[in-house]
C-alpha cells in the first residue's frame, strides 16, 4: 500500500477460473482511491482473500469493472477474483498518467499479461 497525494494506492492480479481448481491471471492493475472514500481500503491491516473480493466488488462499479476488462481484453464475470499483490514497487507508476479514471474519482494502471 502507498499513500500519497490524498490517494491511497494498491496492487491487484486479476484471476480467471479456468477449470476446477486453477486459476490463470490476465493482469494485474492499481488501483488508487481518495483517502478517507472506502476506509476499510485505506486501512494497512491485511484483510483475508473473501473480504478483499467483496470490498473490491463494493469499490468498483459496473463502469469501472467494464473499463478494467476492455484494458484487460476480457470481460470481468463474476467468477473474476482479485488477488492483492503485497508488493509496494508501484511508486514510479503512479507518478505515470492513469491508464484511465474511473467513478469517484479512481484511478486506475492496467497491464495486461
Amino acid at each position: 500500500m502507498i499513500a500519497k497525494g490524498g490517494f491511497t494506492y494498491r496492487r491487484f492480479e486479476v484471476l480467471e477460473v479456468v477449470s476446477a481448481g486453477q486459476s490463470q491471471s490476465s493482469g494485474d492493475f492499481i488501483l488508487g482511491v481518495p483517502e478517507g472514500r472506502y476506509p476499510e481500503f485505506d486501512q494497512a491491516t491485511p484483510r483475508d482473500w473473501q473480504s478483499w473480493q467483496t470490498m473490491l466488488r463494493e469499490i468498483l462499479t459496473t463502469d469501472d469493472q467494464k473499463r478494467l476488462g476492455d484494458e484487460l481484453g476480457r470481460g470481468l464475470t463474476a467468477a473474476t477474483q482479485f488477488g492483492l499483490l503485497p508488493v509496494s514497487d508501484h511508486a514510479e507508476l503512479i507518478e505515470m498518467q492513469p491508464t484511465f479514471e474511473g467513478d469517484g474519482r479512481k484511478r486506475f494502471w492496467v497491464r495486461r499479461y
